[in-house]
């Protein structure tokens, strides 16, 4: 079997909302404390980096988020 691809466009969107308060707020999480930032807005996170390997015997994935200190 082969390697199966995945698409890199779908990282960041998952990422992003995982660690958005105010998804977490709406999603009614117990967690409210992981918020990394206050909204999904480009006035809170201008920048994601997101590196993948899936050569060699071990799948890679590097993500970075740099937010606006508030």
């Amino acid at each position: 079997m082969g390697v199966q691809e995945f698409d890199a466009e779908n990282i960041p969107k998952l990422i992003v909302d995982a660690f958005c308060a105010k998804q977490i707020r709406n999603d009614g999480s117990q967690f409210p404390l992981l918020a990394l930032y206050e909204d999904d807005t480009v006035s809170y996170v201008p920048l994601i980096q997101v590196f993948a390997s899936i050569e060699g015997k071990d799948d890679e994935t590097v993500i970075e988020i740099f937010t606006f200190a508030q």
